[in-house]
């Protein structure tokens, strides 16, 4: 609702904490994602990079992404970003299932929705 305070969500299984503002008018969310992990495999090592996070976007949220090196910040902007796809889960932008798209449709989504700069930040257009 308006006027909610800006409040801040720690995802359940990470180092990761969310600070997002107030959303001035509730909308849809354009982001979604329901236990999204990513699992990188080295010879008989597993890094778990981002272990089943959870979260809607709405239009209008800023959030900001603060945790230790390692804890997943870039892992989750890199899949948002459709740099990268998850081990499991899913991540819906809009009306774009980033999780079962393939390459091509993953190129598309980037070309039209995500801007980066070379500071390694990511943006994406609402």
């Amino acid at each position: 609702p308006p006027g909610r305070a800006a409040r801040a969500r720690r995802s359940s299984c990470s180092d990761v904490t969310w600070r997002r503002s107030p959303v001035a008018t509730p909308s849809a969310p354009v982001f979604v994602a329901r236990d999204l992990t990513k699992v990188y495999t080295m010879g008989d090592v597993q890094v778990h990079a981002l272990p089943g996070v959870d979260f809607d976007l709405s239009a209008g949220e800023f959030v900001v992404l603060l945790g230790p090196s390692g804890s997943g910040k870039s892992t989750l902007l890199n899949i948002l970003g459709g740099l990268d796809v998850s081990t499991a889960g899913s991540v819906v932008y809009r009306d774009h299932d980033l999780t079962a798209a393939g390459e091509a449709a993953l190129t598309e989504y980037r070309r039209d929705h995500v801007g980066s700069s070379s500071s390694s930040t990511t943006s994406f257009r609402a």
